[in-house]
């Protein structure tokens, strides 16, 4: 309870809030610590090189329906009113 006051986060002019896809309680926590200190900032799902080749193998996914479903499941997780705030990267 103690690491967001003690990490100075209302000193931060942005936060990157990075995930790999498990949008967990913490960073759910961690989420609504930044909204009630009004900064701003964006969410970033990494290692989407690695969701595509899984809906590939896994489900035989094309790439494009990979993306759709990984996006999906992040907003659906983390919901976010600007759509311009999620980022994704491999």
């Amino acid at each position: 309870k103690t690491y967001l006051r003690d990490m100075g986060l209302k000193y931060f002019d942005v936060v990157l809030v990075l995930t790999d896809g498990r949008w967990t309680e913490h960073d759910t926590a961690l989420d609504n610590a930044i909204d009630f200190a009004s900064i701003p900032r964006s969410i970033v799902r990494t290692k989407m090189d690695q969701a595509v080749e899984a809906g590939r193998e896994d489900e035989g996914l094309t790439q494009e329906e990979s993306l759709e479903r990984v996006e999906a499941a992040l907003r659906a997780q983390a919901p976010e009113k600007d759509v311009s705030k999620y980022h994704f990267v491999t």
